[in-house]
């Protein structure tokens, strides 16, 4: 009788865990959460539509700012339209070693879980390396690939492009032994959507 009881009691408790689990789940499709409750990224992405973010990061050994225009599909997909600009004066002697960056972006964010996303990106992407007296410039069209995170809490947004790289396949300038690739890392950012 008592193995009847504690069967009994034990299958109650998992029948309403597992309406009360449902229940929660069909409560946050319609975004019915309580304010109280902890939203996730992908959840407070969904009634957006327009994000904007400012950030820096680095493109190789250069210091690099950014403006971006988000265009929100869904919780999993947003469109980039990113402008970066930097610029990189070395200690050693300020008018031998200058390096000028600056890209257009148009990419698309995928976003394979709550937070964490992969970009790939067109790029537009004009450098210009002088090293003792030397120049090296490129200017061309390009693709690019990065991976990330970004965490949105209701309006605000904070993120990071972890690392990345950018590649001109077509140089409409060229001159000297400019590097056509560039790595991009700790590019951090903060926005907001509406």
């Amino acid at each position: 009788m008592l193995r009847i009881l504690l069967l009994s009691l034990c299958l109650g408790n998992v029948a309403f865990a597992e309406e009360k689990k449902e229940k929660n789940a069909y409560e946050e499709r319609k975004g019915n959460v309580d304010v109280g409750v902890a939203r996730s990224s992908s959840v407070n992405r969904r009634d957006k539509t327009i994000g904007i973010n400012v950030g820096a990061g680095f493109e190789s050994v250069t210091a690099t700012f950014s403006f971006a225009l988000n265009y929100i599909v869904d919780e999993n997909l947003m469109l980039e339209l990113r402008v970066s600009d930097g610029e990189n004066v070395t200690e050693k002697n300020p008018t031998d070693e200058i390096d000028n960056f600056s890209s257009v972006s148009l990419g698309v964010k995928y976003f394979v879980s709550d937070s964490f996303y992969i970009k790939p990106a067109f790029e537009y992407i004009d450098t210009r390396d002088d090293e003792n007296g030397v120049s090296q410039v490129i200017t061309g069209n390009g693709f690019s690939f990065t991976v990330g995170n970004q965490w949105q809490y209701r309006n605000l947004t904070i993120g990071v492009d972890w690392v990345g790289a950018k590649h001109i396949i077509s140089a409409s300038k060229l001159e000297g032994d400019a590097d056509r690739t560039h790595l991009t890392f700790a590019g951090f950012y903060v926005g907001t959507t509406f």
